[in-house]
């Protein structure tokens, strides 16, 4: 059979940093099964729907199988699952991915025939059996799919145990080649990362950066987050260095981005790792991109550096230990402070990031994440944020479907198509899970920027020169903003600190809330915060 595997065009301005490793696993699977396979990588590409249909068109694929990571990617689904239906109405249209959470949405709203629930690389492959020989797919776990009118789900599909039954993805059927990223360039976006690692500019040192997974899942079960499976698995050792030697060959590379949102499930399985690199004498670097608090500690930590790596990044998330709770993180405010400090210690950078808004947050917790930020001094400016977002699958969904904060799924899940960290707090999607107005909700950025600047430099003067002045920050601002926008800043800055403001805040319209809910919103959040504390149970 031919299947046409299509990866969801990102938003034009994205930069593609991630290969699309669940379309590739997924064509890779069918590949060993004797099927053709194309894969579309709206990643790079960012086609329009009439080009994607003109292309499905072209290839006359059995089957279009949608790569749906994230939930986001509703409405472009919803979009091209009806025109193919139309345009070429014998095709059969399956998705898979992070907006399977959303299964029955999609099948009550969509021309989608087939939802794969889970981990999907065996689950194609039974389905494919079943389309040549045209059984039926009733046996197959882990779907959703229509019969006589009728929405029928299958049992759930159990996780891959043994993840090393995965073939490596065939990076032959996508330029691979453009996920190659510039070192140089890639640390130089952190404006804070003042003193990088000198190892990357060896003359050895390859000028390219790969991103790679070597586990799938998370022991985290973070209240916003979703997780198609739950727990955390791992690659064996053998073959995480196996895969890195293989594509330190393929791609002539010795620097690498580890792209999981666990690293380490434990302390243990950390040094492992280190003990495992060092016997294979492996020069490389390596950048971690997720992993938790608790497993790290400073032997680890130094460890970690020494065996190369220059950038771990943790999900502090906030500095409010309410907050965590509510999260679930399952972590204490000093386990993130210890995690911070040592980091730092060992000479590794990390970016603070936090979730605001989660259900319960109010002035006052902002003030501890603040009180945080001031604890493991780190510069005013060095931490990112975004406020919380409700997706499928999540019990930050169900709880904003429980509060009437969303009452059609279907038309929330498409206007949250272009939804980004960076406009949410504008856009006509965001939700405020908090019990206070929009109004005050919109100044929060802006006093935990005004407090860490007043923190760290009274008069401001200081943040002026490092943030405009200086050359490095005066080239960044110049590549990511233009020379104009550069100039007006620092002259706004400027004029605010001559008047002994650092930040203006701005006003914004309070949009009208459903005062018949709000009182049982106000019980409901109270419910959601008695989780107890860490370990508790």
């Amino acid at each position: 059979m031919k299947f046409q595997i299509v990866v969801v065009p990102s938003l034009p301005s994205s930069i593609a940093t991630y290969p699309p490793y669940g379309a590739l696993y997924i064509a890779t699977s069918l590949k060993q099964e004797g099927h053709e396979v194309r894969i579309e990588n709206g990643d790079l590409d960012k086609f329009s729907n009439e080009e994607l249909i003109g292309r499905i068109r072209a290839y006359s694929p059995d089957v279009v199988g949608i790569s749906a990571t994230v939930s986001t990617s509703y409405k472009f689904v919803k979009e091209i699952s009806a025109l193919i239906k139309k345009e070429l109405p014998g095709i059969k249209v399956i998705i898979g991915g992070g907006l399977s959470a959303a299964a029955e949405v999609v099948m009550n709203n969509t021309a989608v025939d087939i939802v794969v629930v889970g981990e999907g690389d065996i689950t194609i492959k039974e389905l494919a059996k079943r389309f040549v020989s045209g059984a039926p797919v009733v046996d197959v776990d882990g779907i959703f799919f229509r019969e006589n009118g009728r929405i029928i789900s299958t049992k759930p599909r159990k996780p891959i145990i043994n993840l090393d039954t995965l073939p490596y993805p065939d990076f032959s059927l996508i330029d691979s080649e453009k996920y190659l990223m510039d070192v140089k360039s890639y640390v130089s976006r952190f404006i804070h990362y003042k003193n990088p690692d000198p190892r990357l500019y060896e003359p050895h040192r390859s000028a390219k950066m790969f991103r790679v997974p070597i586990s799938r899942g998370c022991i985290n079960r973070c209240s916003f987050c979703y997780r198609s499976v739950p727990g955390l698995r791992n690659f064996s050792f053998k073959y995480i260095f196996d895969y890195i030697e293989y594509l330190m060959k393929r791609y002539e590379i010795n620097v690498f981005s580890f792209g999981d949102e666990c690293f380490a499930a434990s302390t243990a399985w950390g040094w492992k790792f280190v003990e495992e690199l060092r016997s294979r004498k492996l020069d490389i670097m390596f950048q971690v991109l997720g992993t938790k608090v608790e497993t790290m500690d400073r032997e680890l930590l130094r460890a970690l550096k020494e065996a190369g790596c220059f950038i771990i990044e943790y999900g502090f998330e906030s500095g409010s230990q309410k907050m965590l709770n509510v999260m679930d993180k399952r972590v204490t405010v000093q386990q993130n402070i210890n995690a911070a400090v040592w980091t730092r210690e060992a000479g590794l950078f990390t970016m603070p990031a936090f979730v605001l808004g989660m259900p319960g947050e109010t002035k006052e917790t902002i003030c501890e994440t603040i009180d945080f930020m001031e604890a493991i001094g780190y510069d005013p400016e060095w931490y990112q944020y975004t406020f919380a977002f409700a997706v499928p699958g999540t019990p930050l969904y169900e709880y904003a479907k429980i509060t009437g904060l969303i009452t059609n799924e279907d038309k929330y899940l498409e206007s949250i198509y272009y939804s980004t960290p960076n406009n949410f707090l504008d856009s006509e999607t965001f939700i405020n899970f908090t019990s206070e107005p929009f109004e005050v909700v919109s100044t929060w950025p802006g006093l935990i920027k005004e407090r860490l600047i007043r923190h760290y430099a009274k008069n401001g003067v200081f943040y002026f020169i490092n943030k405009h002045i200086r050359p490095q920050s005066i080239a960044y601002n110049i590549k990511n903003y233009g020379l104009r926008k550069t100039f007006l800043k620092a002259i706004g800055r400027l004029a605010g600190i001559s008047k002994g403001r650092v930040f203006a805040r701005t006003d914004r319209p309070i949009p009208a809330a459903a005062d018949e809910k709000r009182e049982r919103y106000v019980a409901l959040v109270e419910k959601y915060l008695g989780r107890g504390t860490p370990g508790s149970a």
